[in-house]
């Protein structure tokens, strides 16, 4: 049962599809759901992923949620003959990729011979002339049409000397993807290897997450929601045999060896990650594995080059988890008979101030968030460093110059004294004093626009100072919303709110704290784009997205990332509209740190920092001139 669950079902829905289209030709007024329904029997059968459940075809373009009720009732084998293709625009593919070494373009007749041969036995094509004289009586041959418009993978070329009038050649990208099906597709009758063996995303730098083919009960229960929710936050993945004290999760590189009698080496990263429910700790309480499991990661941790460090996912609130049904009382997490709420707590404080690091999250799939941040996080500290070169011996290193090193002949940003001052102050007369200049300077640094006239680079000088993380993420540059815009006002309501809010009561909460200049319903531009039209492409995108999509069509701000993290940007920019008097909701957030501007020293470049160090001499002291000759006795 477990091997047929997790089966790619690729061919069985294409089956499954085509038997409903031929089903709907016979209707009169069916035509566009024929259509539709070819259609998304087309992209199943080109999509490049495994899949193995209906709810999963949801990720499928053109597959509705019409199109999901009749995949929930598909049955037959999930298998292909060797050598042949359930799909007939699969086989159109591989017919053109081989005929293309001797005609381009293939003519007509010669493209319907070919994919005949290489279709499952019970399906064909209708004969050339019934094609020719009406095209939708043939399912087979309309999916032809579905690659040569919407998915541009075929080309059709008129020739009137050929039989039916035209010719057929692959396009750059259909000859790729012909060249993939070819590989992947051509018959898929042997035994599964496994839930995810397949599903690991490909990684340009090779970095992986290693999950413990154990993890969520293996197989057979929930190991393929894990990989799934992974392959939903684009972090690549891979399933082994951790040993013990590795933990449940690795982040490693894909050809790296996990070995407990080696230790973690040079590839992997020095993170082993342990994910338990509230239930899970409890129950590890009462049976001793909580102790015996931190025992072998820390022997791990020991083995490398560098120490490892030790990760704890907490998933879920165990406050939420205590049985209270038992008759004796003992309030334990999950059941009678577990450790209560305060043993669990102080289990876990007492991890905490042994050194390993508590991480807390709400569900798997804010878990598998976490997973693909940290992945990343890992990568830039630790992978970036180990795939630099060596550093050169001191017999290789070149010969410096002895010259003293001149700065740069463009101007340094360094803020002139009086400046910093003048800022710090809020002085509006000696901010005037200032030149233009000094003052677009001035605006760079704290954070604000630095355009207009004189008088408008005061003004805005001496409005409160910006949260310094915002002035940090655009030095960086990073997405933070412009000043009283929709997007700003739509992540001020989502901090105000506390919890993930429906588009219809986000919007209606953006609009109450009056922050936009524009109303969010108002429709503008020729395309008669609201203040929801900035979610999909500035909220919900990004590594990591300031906004998440919950199941129920919610949307919450994001928590992992640290400083990068959805929660910490709206914080600051509600705080912001607070403190400028634009936010009219009554949950004024915590006070941020602002900007405060940097030393003259700690504001320069290296360079110019060496270069101003070699400038400044200590003044060398003279010697004293000797004193005169006596003259000589005579």
């Amino acid at each position: 049962m477990a091997q047929q669950q997790l089966a790619d079902k690729r061919d069985q829905f294409v089956r499954t599809l085509w038997d409903r289209a031929d089903t709907l030709r016979r209707g009169e007024f069916d035509t566009a759901a024929r259509l539709a329904t070819i259609k998304a029997l087309v992209r199943i059968a080109v999509h490049e992923q495994p899949l193995r459940s209906a709810t999963q075809c949801r990720q499928v373009k053109s597959v509705g949620s019409a199109i999901i009720d009749v995949l929930a009732t598909a049955n037959g084998p999930t298998t292909t003959e060797n050598g042949k293709y359930a799909s007939a625009a699969v086989a159109i593919l591989a017919a053109l990729l081989e005929t293309e070494k001797t005609t381009i373009p293939t003519p007509m007749r010669d493209v319907l011979d070919a994919a005949s041969k290489l279709l499952e036995n019970n399906r064909r094509f209708a004969p050339l002339q019934q094609i020719c004289a009406a095209p939708a009586s043939c399912s087979a041959w309309e999916q032809l049409k579905i690659l040569e418009g919407a998915l541009k993978l075929v080309k059709r070329r008129q020739r009137s000397q050929c039989e039916g009038g035209c010719a057929f050649e692959l396009t750059d990208e259909g000859r790729d993807v012909a060249r993939r099906l070819a590989k992947e597709r051509c018959g898929n009758n042997e035994e599964s290897r496994g839930a995810l063996r397949a599903w690991g995303g490909t990684s340009a730098d090779d970095v992986v997450v290693l999950v413990d083919d154990r993890e969520g009960g293996g197989d057979r229960h929930h190991l393929h929601s894990i990989g799934q929710l992974l392959r939903d936050n684009r972090a690549p993945f891979e399933t082994r045999t951790l040993p013990t004290g590795f933990g449940d999760y690795v982040i490693a590189r894909r050809r790296a060896r996990v070995d407990a009698a080696t230790g973690c080496g040079p590839h992997v990263a020095p993170v082993l990650i342990e994910r338990k429910s509230a239930v899970d700790v409890a129950a590890s309480l009462k049976d001793g594995r909580w102790q015996r499991q931190h025992d072998a990661m820390k022997r791990v941790a020991q083995l490398g080059a560098s120490r490892a460090e030790i990760v704890y996912v907490i998933e879920g609130d165990p406050s939420k988890h205590v049985y209270r049904a038992c008759g004796c009382g003992c309030l334990g997490i999950g059941a009678c008979g577990n450790p209560n709420l305060q043993a669990v707590t102080a289990a876990i404080s007492e991890r905490e101030r042994a050194g390993a690091k508590i991480v807390r999250t709400a569900d798997p799939r804010d878990t598998a968030r976490w997973l693909a941040a940290e992945r990343r996080r890992q990568l830039q500290s630790h992978f970036r460093e180990a795939d630099r070169p060596p550093p050169q011996t001191p017999e290789k290193r070149k010969k410096q110059p002895t010259q003293e090193v001149s700065p740069p002949k463009r101007s340094t940003s360094v803020l002139t004294a009086a400046a910093r001052a003048a800022w710090t102050r809020r002085d509006r007369d000696a901010l005037g004093r200032l030149k233009v200049t000094e003052l677009k300077q001035l605006c760079e640094s704290v954070g604000e626009i630095a355009s207009g006239n004189k008088a408008a680079l005061v003004d805005r000088l001496l409005t409160p100072a910006n949260p310094a993380l915002l002035v940090q993420r655009k030095r960086a540059g990073k997405r933070v919303p412009r000043d009283r815009t929709c997007n700003y006002a739509l992540l001020c309501a989502l901090d105000a709110a506390q919890e993930p809010l429906t588009k219809e009561r986000w919007m209606a909460a953006a609009e109450a704290t009056g922050i936009a200049n524009v109303s969010l319903y108002e429709k503008s531009g020729p395309m008669a784009y609201d203040g929801w039209a900035g979610v999909g492409g500035d909220l919900t995108q990004g590594d990591p997205p300031l906004v998440v999509k919950e199941r129920g069509s919610r949307y919450k701000l994001s928590t992992c990332g640290g400083d990068d993290a959805g929660k910490a940007v709206a914080s600051a920019l509600h705080a912001k509209a607070h403190q400028r008097g634009w936010c009219a909701c009554a949950r004024p957030p915590a006070p941020v740190q602002p900007v405060r501007l940097e030393a003259p020293e700690q504001a320069m470049s290296p360079l110019h920092a060496a270069a101003r160090r070699a400038r400044v001499r200590t003044p060398e002291t003279r010697r004293a001139p000797p004193p005169p000759r006596s003259a000589s006795p005579p």
